[in-house]
């Protein structure tokens, strides 16, 4: 298996018992149940062609089948011991992967043409808006309740808004704004959103994503237009519209300053620069 780093502890730790929460078509969710987090932890065991995220493990192939077939919800699992044993099967880790968002500089071009590639899949609920006020107001809290829980699925919308934002937040090195939010979003988060989501608002509040989310970032801090389309094509995969949400909490996240458009020809296509100055922006 490969372990995010956000989960690796846990992994490698004394044996914890819990359940199958639920399956998916590409994924197997286990909750333990005695771990002191108020929701549980959880765990995702993920398939190849699973969208990766800071607390999904990845399965060898081979063992997929395996893992459908014994990954009946309710059913015990142990974790720890650098396994993952669920009733007929064992899954040992091999390698741990990376799962923390690295803070530096974020190119301020590369930013705008996010914003603005982003607007063209609009989030599920809740909005730019919405995340800006968590962001602005001395007590965040009301804000964070507005969106924690809004729209359908085991993944909220104002969920993933959430998240985004956290990560932006620790990309740009803002830890004690991350802190902060974080804090009170971790909170509130087991009263009022499912186990999974409000655990991956746990981890985004500790500075963890997916790889998705990890692959925008890095192509932001390389100013790479190209890599930028690529690394938000494949982020808006996700989901129905969790990459959409990601997205634009993301883009607040990661702009220090009101938005702005992105430099004409430096990073973007002409169809992603607006006029400026009366010019047609190529």
């Amino acid at each position: 298996m490969a372990v995010p780093a956000a989960v690796a502890d846990l992994i490698a730790g004394p044996p914890r018992v819990g359940r199958v929460l639920t399956r998916l078509s590409r994924a197997v969710v286990l909750v333990l149940d005695d771990h002191p987090e108020p929701s549980g932890q959880v765990l995702t065991l993920l398939a190849p062609g699973a969208s990766g995220t800071p607390h999904g493990i990845r399965v060898p192939v081979a063992a997929v089948p395996a893992m459908f077939a014994h990954a009946v919800p309710g059913v015990p699992v142990s974790v720890g011991e650098g396994r993952v044993t669920l009733p007929g099967m064992s899954l040992r880790a091999a390698r741990a992967v990376p799962s923390r968002v690295p803070p530096g500089p974020v190119d301020p071009d590369a930013v705008a043409l996010l914003a603005r590639i982003s607007t063209r899949r609009p989030p599920g609920a809740g909005g730019p808006a919405g995340v800006r006020r968590v962001l602005d107001e001395a007590d965040p809290a009301p804000a964070v309740l507005e969106l924690l829980g809004l729209g359908p699925g085991l993944t909220p919308a104002g969920d993933d808004l959430l998240a985004g934002l956290l990560c932006g937040l620790w990309a740009t090195g803002r830890t004690l704004e991350a802190e902060r939010i974080g804090a009170v979003v971790g909170a509130l988060a087991p009263a009022r959103t499912t186990a999974l989501s409000a655990d991956l608002l746990h981890q985004a509040a500790r500075g963890h994503a997916g790889d998705a989310v990890l692959a925008v970032v890095a192509a932001v801090r390389a100013a790479s237009g190209p890599r930028l389309h690529d690394a938000v094509a494949a982020l808006l995969d996700i989901g129905h519209t969790s990459g959409a949400d990601l997205l634009a909490g993301l883009v607040v996240g990661l702009s220090g300053s009101p938005e702005r458009p992105p430099t004409p020809g430096r990073l973007c296509p002409p169809q992603d620069c607006p006029p400026q100055d009366g010019k047609d922006g190529r």
